[in-house]
């Protein structure tokens, strides 16, 4: 039966400002706009005997221009047997919101509605009238946290929540809203609430249509957007937005980021006094250093919050226990496995390292101290930019005595011959130095096209697009997913444009800039797989969960944490929603979103290997709870673990170049410091490399931290329960990683849980 259209009034308004609760800096619950609000307490000025009485709540977000401006603002109440229309609020005696002190940047707007009918509310909907058509109307977009419906008839009682946290603007004047999380079992019997799902789903698959990448392979991202076309609720907001402008324009990378080298030259001479006239080489391994000293003078606020310590200082990076700690707890710390047979174009053999290694080789791969970390096959052949070179390098490893992990062998070249010498700890200072410098090239490419933008952004991006297209906003996984989903098609628009496309920094800065680029991206996504970030199941399957036989991996101790307690929560959320299997198996939205993600997220992986992809269907609550945690957990500490310390180990070039000007070595012996600094990148490409990679760990005002959650993201009682205590667990485990960081002589600080963004925002 259709609902009955009810007569309803504005009787009053009244707007009042709120103050958002400070930020605290050593809390997991930074910058969550979480205002304290008075109780309601306006009251009709004259019942009517009959009528009914409700009182209204609708709270504006703190965000830089989040006011209804030169607007007329509307609600619609609708329940299952009657429906408001729409109630007119922001316009009072035919003037518009201009004229009022209404629907303000961090308000609360209490109103109160008389209605001819007994309402029982279901889904509250919040829109805007423009007072200008779309095409001349400058851009007028409200931001509403949640509102809230109080039943005036009653004294107790607790108000009805309806979470938001959407923008409203030209595109998308209105948002319904229902005021609790539910799967589509629980309310496929109820019309109002179906009807809304399927008005939202409706307009989102038209807003959030996908784009394939055929040619390389990625995951697919969302179709026709530029940072001009986005999505209302995927934009930066203000102060993001402006946190990233001025970090690119502090750091002088603008130029470089549209090809205009003489500006990002004569901009950095001005500020640091550094000669950069001509792209050269440099004369000393000191000059790279006051290069490092110059970048952290200009953001020492930012980079002091990201980065640990400094490789360059006492010359810490050339020694080879810094280099398997970098191997174990740097920027790509999920690719070295553990070694129990030697590929065949890797030919150590006992008798070559005997001097090195002191042991018996099978016998330390058989007893579980031998690792390898191989990018020979991805990066083969790969098309330099000219006067660049890329090798393909293996690396063996071993954990010695005193529990350190060492390089012990390291091959420049896949394929084995008399030019392709293997390099040893025992080689010449320069010949083992040179090795060790042309391996951190190529895993600083591959990091950076493989590791951190498509197995983070790109993943994420996909999986966020189809949690839009299949599950509403009251979907609990939906509720689950968004918090780590916020700003990542925004930056992966503007990451595919300056970063990873055409004549972007890559392109400008790496040895594969162009088309080796683009092979890399093939080679990458033909192995790619979802469960990489897997954390747990990634460890087993690379034989690297044992930390008796690899003590001191930090990314997988503190990780294994981070996953555990992500888990804990999905678990108990999922729990209060799905009682079996069969409730999963028969969720049509869950059913529809795994589909989508597995046809059209992630179509260049379901027909080269099966497991690879997304699963077709997802048909129990274990798999829904690991799928939930998976993404979760890529979004917030594996892109953490992945992206914010990247300063430490790029941010002095020499540990780790993104460009090399001369060919490996075919013999030993050749290696000298004058051929080191020839072939290291010179003086205008340092300065793009460091300028982008300082620019990439900073963190702007308004970013939300791993457990953060808006006021009213969860409104009922287990829910929240469940909340509370994912962020007590956190607190927890906070403490304890503080504490063992005091005993280490290098911190490990990006799985700390107060340093995980929420979501890719960088």
């Amino acid at each position: 039966m259709a609902a009955k259209d009810v007569k309803c009034d504005m009787l009053s308004h009244v707007s009042k400002r709120y103050e958002s609760k400070p930020r605290d800096p050593d809390s997991v619950w930074t910058c969550v706009n979480s205002p304290d609000l008075p109780p309601f307490d306006l009251q009709p000025p004259n019942k009517k005997p009959g009528h009914f009485y409700y009182g209204l709540r609708i709270v504006t977000g703190d965000q830089r221009e989040a006011d209804a401006h030169d607007t007329a603002v509307y609600v619609r109440l609708e329940g299952a047997s009657h429906c408001t229309g729409d109630i007119r609020i922001g316009q009072e005696d035919g003037l518009w919101t201009i004229f009022k002190e209404y629907f303000g940047t961090s308000t609360y707007d209490d109103i109160i509605i008389e209605s001819s009918a007994e309402l029982q509310v279901e889904v509250f909907t919040v829109g805007l009238k423009f007072r200008y058509p779309s095409s001349i109307a400058a851009k007028n977009n409200w931001y509403v946290d949640f509102m809230q419906v109080h039943d005036l008839q009653s004294t107790s009682g607790e108000p009805k929540t309806f979470s938001c946290y959407h923008w409203i603007g030209q595109g998308t004047n209105e948002v319904s809203c229902t005021s609790r999380n539910a799967t589509w079992k629980e309310i496929q019997d109820n019309p109002v609430l179906v009807k809304q799902r399927s008005d939202q789903l409706k307009k989102r698959r038209e807003e959030y249509k996908w784009k394939q990448y055929s040619d390389l392979g990625y995951p697919s991202s969302i179709d026709d957007v530029t940072n001009d076309t986005i999505p209302l609720d995927e934009e930066f907001e203000r102060t993001k937005q402006e946190h990233f402008l001025g970090t690119l324009a502090k750091n002088q990378i603008v130029g470089a980021l549209t090809g205009i080298k003489v500006f990002l030259v004569q901009a950095f001479e001005k500020l640091t006094g550094l000669s950069l006239s001509e792209d050269k080489s440099m004369t000393t391994l000191d000059k790279y250093e006051d290069f490092t000293l110059r970048i952290k003078s200009i953001n020492k606020d930012e980079i002091n919050v990201s980065g640990a310590f400094s490789v360059h200082e006492g010359y810490r990076w050339v020694s080879d226990v810094e280099f398997g700690r970098q191997v174990l707890n740097g920027v790509n710390p999920h690719i070295i496995r553990r070694c129990t047979s030697l590929p065949q174009y890797f030919p150590v053999t006992q008798e070559l390292i005997a001097g090195v290694l002191g042991a018996d080789l099978d016998k330390e791969m058989k007893d579980g101290r031998v690792y390898i970390v191989d990018l020979s096959e991805i990066m083969d052949g790969l098309q330099c930019r000219d006067g660049c070179y890329c090798p393909a390098p293996t690396c063996l490893l071993h954990v010695n005595r005193m529990g350190k992990l060492v390089p012990i062998a390291i091959q420049l070249k896949r394929k084995p011959g008399d030019d392709n010498p293997i390099f040893l700890p025992s080689d010449t200072w320069m010949d083992w130095l040179m090795a060790k410098i042309y391996f951190k090239s190529a895993e600083a490419q591959f990091h950076q096209l493989s590791t951190h933008f498509n197995s983070c952004h790109a993943t994420m991006e996909t999986y966020h697009v189809a949690t839009k297209r299949n599950l509403p906003d009251s979907h609990p996984v939906s509720r689950l997913l968004l918090p780590h989903t916020r700003y990542t098609t925004a930056i992966n628009t503007a990451a595919r444009d300056k970063l990873v496309g055409d004549g972007g920094v890559i392109d400008q800065a790496f040895s594969i800039g162009g088309e080796g680029k683009k092979e890399c991206f093939r080679r990458a996504n033909s192995k790619h797989n979802v469960m990489d970030s897997h954390i747990m199941s990634s460890m087993r399957e690379r034989g690297v969960d044992d930390s008796a036989l690899l003590p001191g991996y930090h990314y997988r101790d503190d990780g294994t944490e981070i996953w555990k307690a992500i888990e804990s929560f999905v678990t108990s959320i999922i729990n209060i929603h799905y009682k079996s299997d069969e409730d999963v198996v028969g969720d049509k939205e869950i059913q529809e979103w795994a589909a989508d993600m597995h046809d059209n997220g992630f179509p260049a992986f379901r027909e080269v290997s099966a497991g690879r992809g997304f699963p077709k269907s997802i048909d129990s609550k274990n798999s829904l709870i690991d799928t939930c945690t998976l993404i979760m957990f890529t979004g917030s500490a594996q892109h953490a673990a992945v992206n914010f310390g990247q300063f430490e180990i790029y941010g002095y070039v020499p540990n780790a170049p993104f460009a090399l000007h001369e060919p490996p070595p075919t013999k030993k012996g050749q290696t000298d410091i004058d051929f080191i600094l020839r072939a290291l990148p010179k003086s205008q490409t340092t300065l793009l490399s460091m300028t982008l990679v300082s620019s990439l760990v900073q963190h702007s005002s308004d970013e939300v931290f791993l457990g953060g959650f808006p006021k009213h993201w969860y409104t009922e009682g287990e829910e929240v329960a469940a909340e509370k205590k994912f962020l007590n667990n956190l607190k927890t485990l906070k403490e304890k990683l503080t504490k063992r960081n005091e005993s280490l002589e290098v911190p490990y600080p990006y799985m700390l849980p107060s340093r995980i963004p929420n979501s890719i925002t960088i």
